[in-house]
């Protein structure tokens, strides 16, 4: 019996311990689950944190790069002031009307670029900046009447505001602007966007006001860099259409100056280029037209209105200037006073002030004109280009 309750009591022991065992490794168990249960919880949430920061470092860079293309988008007002100086008014005259233009330049030596038809027909041009200063046309270079450029060159200084030509193409919507002079209404600016391409991208066409006195203008990105010519508009539906500027041949004259020859030469003084002057006038008066072939280089790049020039076609008109406006004499007088020269390169230009006086049959014609004369002339002293604007007839 008592062998009994001690083995019973072993038991008990044994059982009690057992489970006391087993308790306590549940617990452990569980708590090793609940701890493996936390720990992939904070896995997931720093993944989860790091797709957030990848998600905002790429919404960053979505705001920098529209920032940054938005930075090339310039304050339109502090635009037109810092380009205006670099747009012209254009005018061109001839005996029965004067016409209005625009026209820009695109190198500091004065290359300039307007519309064929601004000059189409007009004997006289002159070009006018902002601060209403006149310039004259100088030199034509090169013009194309069915794509509406012509390319000149304005004045003899050296040093001109001008503007940048834009080496990208502008998408369909982007925005533009130019600057002209519509309806004699001198450097207005326009603003719209570029609306299409059209004729094989020859023409940009646009939502800015191009109207009349606006034709030869610069169309501008909103860099300030120039894109087109403003050339025309249909007159309804906000039409309007500019010469692609990357059609035109610029490469073959920017950043070229000019009045540049081989050879060397003795400089030739203000005295000296005085009295050529007055040789010159007394052969014209005197029609020694043998002298006359003398006075000129073999060609000119420009005669009066006439550009690229013979020495022989030159003498042409001289000799049938009387006979052409029905005059008996003509008679040149310099004033003196305004005589005026300087040295270009290896070129010399004089210019001064110069009354021409006509004996016409005609007598309700004019017969008196006081013109400002610029004359070009090479280190031998021989006339290339030679031009007048009319200041006064009566």
């Amino acid at each position: 019996m008592k062998w009994f309750i001690s083995y019973l009591i072993v038991f008990c022991v044994v059982v009690n311990f057992c489970l006391v065992s087993c308790n306590q490794q549940g617990k452990s168990n569980e708590s090793s689950t609940e701890l493996e249960l936390k720990r992939k919880e904070l896995e997931l949430r720093e993944k989860e944190l790091e797709l957030k920061e990848r998600e905002f470092n790429r919404s960053q860079q979505t705001v920098n790069y529209s920032n940054n293309s938005q930075s090339k988008e310039r304050n339109l007002s502090e635009l037109y002031n810092e380009v205006k100086s670099g747009v012209y008014i254009i005018y061109a005259s001839n005996d029965y009307s004067v016409s209005q233009g625009s026209a820009f330049v695109v190198d500091d030596y004065g290359l300039a670029i307007s519309n064929y038809h601004v000059f189409e027909g007009a004997d006289n041009y002159i070009a006018v900046n902002h601060l209403n200063q006149n310039f004259m046309i100088t030199d034509i270079y090169e013009y194309d009447k069915e794509n509406d450029y012509v390319i000149f060159r304005i004045g003899e200084s050296i040093g001109l505001d001008f503007l940048d030509i834009a080496s990208k193409k502008l998408a369909v919507g982007d925005k533009c602007f130019t600057i002209g002079t519509p309806r004699g209404m001198s450097f207005t600016l326009s603003e719209g966007i570029v609306s299409g391409y059209r004729d094989n991208n020859s023409l940009v066409q646009t939502t800015t006001n191009i109207t009349h006195g606006s034709s030869g203008g610069p169309l501008m990105n909103r860099e300030g860099k120039v894109i087109g010519i403003t050339t025309s508009t249909l007159g309804e539906g906000n039409l309007n259409f500019a010469v692609n500027i990357k059609k035109l041949p610029l490469s073959k004259y920017l950043g070229k100056q000019p009045f540049v020859s081989s050879g060397q030469q003795n400089d030739v003084s203000h005295s000296e280029l005085k009295y050529f002057v007055q040789r010159y006038y007394e052969i014209l008066t005197d029609k020694d037209f043998n002298s006359l072939y003398t006075m000129y280089a073999p060609t000119l790049r420009r005669y009066y209105s006439k550009y690229d020039i013979s020495v022989s076609q030159v003498v042409q008109i001289a000799r049938d200037y009387n006979d052409i406006f029905n005059i008996r004499k003509a008679s040149h007088y310099v004033r003196w006073d305004t005589f005026d020269s300087d040295k270009v390169g290896d070129y010399y230009v004089v210019d001064f002030i110069l009354d021409l006086k006509l004996d016409r049959y005609d007598r309700n014609k004019a017969s008196n004109f006081v013109s400002h004369i610029i004359m070009v002339l090479d280190g031998s002293k021989r006339i290339v280009s030679i031009y007048e604007d009319i200041i006064n007839k009566y």
